[in-house]
């Protein structure tokens, strides 16, 4: 089920004959929009992608396909460029600039050491960053952005509750700062890293060869070690309100994009590209 603000879209599953319907209600009035037929099929454990963990150099477009999937959305495509990951396109709508994401192949709980690391470009100084996400619908949704703009590095945590109703304001937490990296001032480096031990996501960069904290997320109590530079439907810019424990719920991680006001990207405008990812703990998972 999706929600959104005057409405909801439901995927109904009939398994007494394997048919599925669509259906989008927006008021008191429903209406049945799609249908189809789905098969059940069992998985072995090596199917799964609960803790997975990848190192993507972008040498093989294979791998990447395996680990990415064969992105395409909105008139956008994405492939290997010149040894980095880009997207590339013509939006076909001004509707979704910012819905650019594609999840790994991976799930990760947080009862394990990991970190999701990138290095991005920005040619055109349009947003990339790499993110993890977890979207419980009905409950809540939250996402851990890490990004460049091409000039600096900027954290966001977004939280929003879908149980709360249709007026529920989703809550934002950010944090800045410049980053060093790079000769030409277009490159950076930043990693979400997780610690069990700790409860917490450490929001961090790379400056020159010291990793630098932005902010420390406590997932536990929803509360943040440094006060964010700015906030959005708070009362603190400390502490997420309506909050409750991620402890049991798992993580995608993600990269995404901008969309600039042209709606179009050229190849080579902006990307991920090679990175030596490193061990943390028990688990490696890194976008580099």
């Amino acid at each position: 089920m999706e929600q959104y603000s005057d409405g909801k879209f439901e995927i109904l599953l009939n398994f007494s004959n394997n048919t599925l319907q669509g259906k989008e209600t927006s008021g008191s009035t429903s209406e049945i929009v799609g249908s189809g037929n789905f098969t059940l099929e069992n998985y072995s454990d090596d199917d799964l992608p609960y803790g997975k963990f990848f190192h993507d150099d972008f040498t093989s477009a294979a791998e990447s396909e395996y680990i990415w999937g064969n992105y395409s959305k909105d008139g956008f495509s994405a492939k290997i460029h010149e040894g980095g990951y880009t997207m590339y396109g013509n939006m076909t709508e001004d509707g979704n600039r910012w819905g650019q994401e594609i999840g790994a192949r991976s799930l990760l709980g947080l009862n394990k050491d990991w970190y999701v690391q990138g290095t991005a470009f920005s040619e055109n100084g349009e947003r990339i960053e790499l993110s993890i996400e977890c979207d419980m619908d009905p409950l809540f949704q939250l996402e851990v952005h890490l990004s460049t703009y091409g000039y600096g590095v900027n954290s966001s945590l977004q939280y929003e509750r879908y149980d709360q109703g249709d007026d529920y304001d989703e809550q934002h937490l950010n944090n800045y700062d410049s980053s060093s990296n790079g000769s030409d001032g277009k490159h950076a480096t930043f990693r979400i890293r997780n610690s069990a031990s700790e409860k917490s996501f450490h929001i961090e960069w790379l400056d020159g060869t010291e990793w630098k904290n932005l902010n420390s997320f406590n997932w536990h109590t929803g509360t943040l070690t440094k006060e964010a530079s700015s906030g959005w439907n708070q009362s603190s810019n400390f502490q997420f309100h309506d909050w409750e424990s991620m402890e049991n719920y798992y993580f995608n991680p993600q990269m995404e994009f901008g969309v600039p006001d042209s709606l179009t990207v050229n190849l080579g405008d902006y990307g991920f590209v090679i990175r030596e990812a490193q061990r943390v703990g028990t688990s490696l998972l890194g976008i580099t």
